[in-house]
């Protein structure tokens, strides 16, 4: 009888992600393709003062991750830092399309770094947070790595950020 149930909902789930699928076709509605339009880089005085704002908190952290492998700091101290950082990074400013998904991927890596802090003090697996975390910085780094040349001739350096 369950595994009668799982089918029918699976089979009511492709049916529906199907007729989804159709619906938008009907619309002319396309999913992106992995095409690389030009980005239209900026360098403003937002875009600098995330710039600033990323390397302090990037750097704050890394000393107080390095406490706290001492025993300096608790991990919720930590863990608070952390959160405090991806709140900071929220209400940054940057104008340029890349520095704005550096933003959002410095947001995301500050909170899972944080979970990982304190899933570990808990006694727990700290290891997906963590790798989400590393993930999210890689991204930060390839999008960041990328987009230097541009902003930097317009007097943007990301060298702080890489």
């Amino acid at each position: 009888m369950i595994a009668v149930r799982k089918r029918g909902l699976l089979a009511g789930g492709l049916v529906a992600i199907t007729g989804a699928a159709g619906f938008a076709a009907v619309l002319g509605v396309q999913t992106p393709t992995p095409a690389h339009a030009a980005v239209a880089h900026r360098c403003g005085v937002g875009d600098r003062d995330f710039i600033t704002k990323a390397r302090i908190d990037i750097d704050g952290l890394g000393l107080w991750a390095q406490e706290y492998q001492q025993g300096d700091v608790t991990a919720e101290g930590v863990f608070r830092q952390s959160r405090d950082a991806a709140e900071r990074m929220r209400q940054a400013a940057p104008q340029d399309p890349a520095l704005r998904t550096t933003r959002a991927l410095l947001v995301s890596m500050f909170i899972e770094y944080g979970k990982a802090v304190r899933a570990r003090a808990r006694g727990r697996d700290a290891g997906p947070f963590m790798i989400r975390a590393y993930g999210l910085a890689n991204s930060a780094h390839d999008v960041l790595e990328q987009s230097t040349p541009e902003l930097r001739s317009m007097g943007c350096d990301l060298t702080p950020l890489l």
